[in-house]
């Protein structure tokens, strides 16, 4: 089966990871660290960090949390967007 990936409407589109963002409270995010090198995504709930990701150099990643909890990527090459699929 195959699933199709939709951008939400009325978000914010892709955003920088260089501080804490919550993607505009989405529960799926796609992830992309465009960089060379190696970056680590942190997420965090209101209390504290509970995971960290490792993203490769050039790669696309799908993360899902709630919604008021953060993703924060420190670098400018990790971004994110809001999504949902569709099957």
């Amino acid at each position: 089966m195959v699933s199709i990936i939709k951008p939400i409407r009325g978000t914010a589109g892709e955003v920088a990871l260089t501080n804490a963002n919550t993607v505009s409270n989405a529960t799926l995010i796609r992830v992309i660290n465009t960089g060379t090198a190696t970056a680590l995504l942190n997420l965090a709930n209101t209390t504290a960090i509970y995971a960290n990701v490792t993203l490769l150099a050039n790669s696309v990643t799908f993360i899902t949390k709630d919604p008021t909890d953060t993703a924060n990527g420190a670098v400018s090459t990790v971004r994110a967007a809001a999504i949902a699929y569709r099957d």
